[in-house]
């Protein structure tokens, strides 16, 4: 998703269960604010820079809980 534009589709059932990487993955999308925060990320492991730059930066309450401590030091 990195770099979206117009980007609106409901993620939040989205089965994350097994994926590790989520580096990057909303970056610099202007347009995507949904909430994220119930995703099931327990398995992740890098998520350098997981929303740097996107609309998400205004909502760190929408990310989840895991990513907060990366999310508020890169952006």
């Amino acid at each position: 998703f990195f770099e979206c534009k117009k980007f609106t589709t409901n993620l939040s059932n989205l089965d994350l269960s097994n994926c590790k990487d989520f580096s990057w993955m909303f970056a610099h999308c202007k347009s995507f604010n949904a909430d994220l925060s119930k995703w099931n990320v327990e398995k992740a492991k890098n998520v350098i820079n997981f929303a740097k730059g996107s609309l998400l930066t205004k909502y760190s309450e929408r990310i989840p809980e895991k990513f907060r401590d990366d999310y508020l030091k890169t952006t």
